[in-house]
């Protein structure tokens, strides 16, 4: 067997991802929901208005990589297209100290 290469270079969750309590944008998180191989879903609270909210960040140690941050970008811009009562609505898309959310 052999092992695939983007395994190899993927950094561990938690390795640099944001910890509770940390502050992005305007929401504080409270804990981590998943994570996969580009992103990591929180549950964040909007500090102004208490709405609490999934949040998705790109891993750590990932953002650097050529075409992350685009594809991050372009999932945020589609997933802002969708109307149904059975998909997450996206409320905000923005970048808080280089970091994209």
């Amino acid at each position: 067997a052999t092992a695939d290469p983007v395994a190899r270079v993927t950094p561990a969750p938690g390795e640099g991802d944001t910890a509770p309590g940390w502050v992005i944008g305007p929401y504080r998180v409270v804990k981590e929901i998943d994570h996969g191989g580009m992103g990591v879903v929180y549950q964040a609270r909007h500090q102004e208005i208490g709405r609490v909210v999934a949040l998705k960040t790109i891993r750590a140690g990932l953002d650097g990589r050529t075409g992350v941050r685009q594809r991050f970008r372009t999932e945020g811009a589609a997933v802002a297209k969708l109307d149904h009562p059975n998909i997450i609505r996206l409320y905000d898309f923005d970048e808080f100290e280089g970091q994209l959310y």
